[in-house]
């Protein structure tokens, strides 16, 4: 073994934090807008993640015309620039004033972030990346978006608009290049620390601004530091933005529900918040379609109910935004759907055009089937799972088995409640919010009956499950009005302690040896499979990276003449960074639109 990969680790951070400078800039410039100036620290990494978020919905526009090269890169930075320009005064403000009182908070972040980027080396070790995350990147970094792109293969048709950000990272240069598995994931993983290590310092300086979301993120560290653990950290995986946004949004909207002191502009700027990570995540993955659909219209309605008709200019001011939210990032996305696979919101099998490129809506109905049964019952033919409730028992069984997933945050729930019930009964203990921050459960609840119903797998529950657990001693904890503040810190952060040392290395082994188990491609890939039982991972072969898995690819030549590559073993579905076009679901009848030209892409035809 050897030592640290100390180099890697450094280009990783320096990338890290040129992404988040430019990302901050542009989402500055959307917080100008409403007329609000940066204040603090978590004014900043607000901006950060309106700024990510727009320059996903500028990509997916982007995308329909050019392909997603240094020019978006250069322009995305330019706009960030002008942000950070345009601000300077305000951002230097807060560096005289602020960021000197905050030297250990920034301390704690350089430490994670360099632990973080220390595990950020490792290869891609989530099957999916094989199987089609790298494909879907690839083809972003090559053409304009192509149509019946889901003909080659129906994975890459499912449109996460995740895959252009991470296209967009995989434009660096130098040692960086090709590097976005390295780079996507680790970078929100870090931002999500800074909020905890941010709200950590709030609970403790400062008793009289406590608020129930400081506690909410706090409890949260364990499976925050569990990601870090798992298999996604350097994967392009769409799965790990799902579970950090669905923690933002949870926490944005319990500080909107709380707090009722801010001016128009501040809870204008909130709501539009939650709609933009509600917008960006439901783009992201459909899964996060009830959870960020209930946050949005529970924040609306209690912005309104609140008296969201007082200040007339401002609140059109903010529907007008929230609106183009909704038009420039959803328009876009359905229109990206047709063109990849017929389909409004593939693989949805609903809302299909007369498009030539058009995906079987007979195959389509069998892929659905085959998604929904493979997470109640995994191996089992659809037939035999659909339609019935058999699988409900195994399934109940299987999922129990996550300690740390699913048991710790159940646990937790309880424990909440009944101290709730507790206080609120028994003790007749009245709340500073008067009960509305229970609100805040309604988007995790929703989001689990909708995933309990179509794809209960346990990746895509997300966080709800945490977030239920966690809501709930966190506002437990608050009604406790009679313990001092100092007992209520140590509650707190002796709890988030616990559930650290006492379930994550459980969870961080248990993840890993359950990739290494299902797939076999990746065991072959990772020679040194001890270096994830540790804390710390030793340096890899390029440079301190490890290798991106290579697949055997063979050709193979359709009845039109196109020719295919495909993994060479009949059993492995694996195309990693292979070049295009590759696919592990070879059809015959595949031909392209136009000859010889994959930018038009792709039409399953079983003429001539």
């Amino acid at each position: 073994m050897s030592g640290l990969p100390v180099k890697a680790m450094i280009l990783i951070c320096s990338a890290w934090l040129y992404i988040f400078l430019i990302f901050t800039g542009f989402g500055i410039l959307i917080r100008r807008a409403f007329g609000l100036k940066i204040l603090d620290t978590e004014s900043l990494l607000t901006s950060f993640w309106i700024g990510w978020a727009f320059t996903i919905f500028f990509l997916q526009s982007w995308h329909l015309y050019f392909r997603i090269d240094w020019h978006v890169l250069v322009l995305i930075s330019m706009i960030g620039t002008a942000g950070l320009i345009w601000n300077v005064k305000d951002i230097l403000l807060l560096a005289r004033g602020k960021l000197p009182k905050q030297l250990t908070f920034y301390f704690l972040l350089s430490v994670t972030g360099l632990w973080v980027a220390n595990h950020a080396v490792l290869p891609p070790m989530n099957g999916d990346s094989g199987i089609y995350h790298f494909s879907s990147v690839r083809w972003a970094n090559t053409f304009p978006i192509v149509p019946g792109l889901g003909n080659l293969q129906h994975r890459l048709a499912y449109n996460s608009s995740y895959f252009l950000y991470a296209a967009l990272l995989n434009t660096g240069v130098g040692p960086l290049a090709n590097k976005s598995h390295n780079l996507t994931n680790g970078l929100l993983l870090l931002i999500s620390f800074a909020q905890i290590f941010l709200n950590s310092a709030k609970l403790i300086k400062d008793k009289d601004k406590t608020r129930l979301y400081h506690v909410l993120n706090l409890l949260l560290l364990a499976p925050i530091l569990k990601e870090v653990l798992g298999y996604n950290i350097s994967s392009p995986s769409p799965d790990l933005p799902i579970f950090i946004l669905g923690i933002n949004l949870s926490a944005r909207l319990l500080a909107f529900l709380e707090d009722l002191e801010c001016t128009h502009k501040e809870i204008g700027y909130a709501v539009f918040s939650i709609a933009t990570i509600a917008v960006v995540g439901i783009i992201i993955k459909l899964t996060f379609f009830a959870f960020g659909m209930t946050a949005l219209c529970l924040s609306l309605v209690v912005w309104i109910k609140r008296g969201g008709r007082q200040d007339v200019v401002n609140n059109k001011k903010t529907f007008m935004w929230i609106l183009m939210v909704v038009v420039i990032a959803l328009i876009p996305w359905m229109i990206r759907s047709v063109i990849l696979s017929g389909y409004i919101a593939y693989p949805i099998p609903i809302g299909s055009f007369p498009v030539e490129w058009r995906i079987a809506h007979a195959d389509v109905v069998a892929m659905v089937k085959v998604i929904f049964s493979w997470a109640r019952a995994p191996y089992r033919h659809p037939n035999e799972v659909l339609g019935n409730w058999g699988w409900v028992k195994p399934w109940t069984t299987r999922i129990t088995n996550d300690r740390f997933d699913v048991l710790v945050p159940l646990f937790l729930m309880l424990v909440g409640c009944f101290l709730t019930f507790f206080v609120d009964v028994l003790k007749r203990c009245n709340w500073h919010a008067n009960g509305i921050a229970l609100l805040f459960f309604i988007p995790p609840t929703a989001s689990l009956i909708s995933w309990f119903f179509t794809a209960p797998a346990i990746r895509f529950a997300g966080s709800a499950f945490w977030i239920l657990g966690a809501g709930s001693i966190a506002i437990a904890i608050s009604r406790l009005n009679r313990l001092k503040h100092t007992t209520k810190l140590f509650i707190i952060f002796s709890l988030s302690i616990i559930l650290c040392q006492r379930f994550l290395p459980v969870a961080g082994k248990a993840v890993f040896l359950k990739t290494m188990f299902e797939d076999k491609s990746i065991i072959k890939a990772l020679r040194q499979l001890h270096i994830r039982e540790g804390w710390l991972i030793q340096s890899g072969e390029n440079t301190g990276f490890y290798d991106i898995p290579r697949a055997a690819l063979k050709t193979l030549v359709t009845r039109h003449g196109l020719i295919v590559y495909a993994p060479k073993d009949a059993d492995d579905d694996h195309c990693w960074d292979a070049p295009l076009p590759c696919t592990p679901l070879f059809d015959l009848n595949l031909r392209l639109r136009r000859k010889e030209d994959l930018r038009y892409g792709f039409i399953v035809d079983s003429k001539g």
